[in-house]
C-alpha cells in the first residue's frame, strides 16, 4: 500500500526541527535509530501491514487503516534517544492498540 492524502484532523506540528518529547514514557517506543532510518522502517512497516499513510514534515506520518486514525511522531528525547510518540486521533481504543502492537514489534 502507499500513502493516502484523506487524513488531515488533529495534525501535530510540522516544523522542520525535532521536538522534543516531555512527558510519560513508553519504553517500547524508545529508539537509538536516526530519525531518517527510522522514519524509513516506519513507512516499510505501514505498507507491510496494509495502512495508509500521509508524511507530513520530516518527522510525522498521519496513519489510516479502517476506523482507526493516527498519528505518529518521531521526537528527540535525549541526546542520543529517539521516542516514537503515537496518538490515536480517531476509532475504537482496541483496535488502535492491536494495530499499534504490531507496528512497534516491526519497526
Amino acid at each position: 500500500m502507499g500513502k493516502s492524502e484523506t487524513i488531515q484532523e488533529n495534525e501535530p506540528c510540522s516544523n522542520k526541527q525535532m521536538r522534543s518529547y516531555r512527558g510519560m514514557i513508553d519504553l517500547s517506543c524508545i529508539t537509538l535509530k536516526e530519525p531518517k532510518t527510522l522514519k524509513e522502517n516506519i513507512e516499510k512497516t505501514l505498507a507491510m501491514h496494509k495502512i495508509h499513510y500521509n508524511t507530513k514534515g520530516m518527522y510525522t506520518i498521519i496513519c489510516d487503516k479502517n476506523e482507526v486514525r493516527f498519528v505518529i511522531e518521531i521526537m528527540k528525547l535525549k541526546s542520543t534517544l529517539n521516542y516514537l510518540k503515537l496518538q490515536r486521533t480517531k476509532g475504537a481504543m482496541k483496535e488502535y492498540k492491536a494495530i499499534v502492537t504490531k507496528l512497534l514489534n516491526h519497526a
